[in-house]
């Protein structure tokens, strides 16, 4: 199985996520939300590289009685690092890559 959790944060949130990419990644997490009873219009970002649920309260927990490894956020970033390189960044309603706010350091 290739479907992860990551930590839930303080405010109980936490992402399901594969790290499969591309439409096989797509697939598996469908099908595994299916399976625990997540609805699947709640996908965020569907066919980008950051494909996620978000989960909180009993949903964290069917997930963790499914087995599903728990990922710290650095393990998540290096996932989805991985799945940037093959899919590409994602892309806003035009087809243009999505601007990053600059962050002064």
């Amino acid at each position: 199985m290739a479907i992860f959790m990551d930590r839930p944060r303080s405010d109980g949130w936490a992402h399901l996520f594969s790290d499969k990419a591309g439409e096989a990644g797509s697939r598996e997490l469908e099908e595994f939300a299916d399976r625990i009873g997540l609805i699947r219009r709640r996908i965020h970002a569907l066919h980008t590289y950051a494909e996620h649920y978000d989960i909180r309260g009993g949903e964290i927990h069917l997930v963790r009685a499914a087995g599903v490894p728990v990922v710290d956020r650095r393990e998540l970033g290096r996932i989805l690092k991985k799945k940037r390189s093959v899919m590409g960044p994602r892309r806003g309603r035009l087809g243009r890559p999505r601007k990053i706010p600059h962050r002064p350091e």
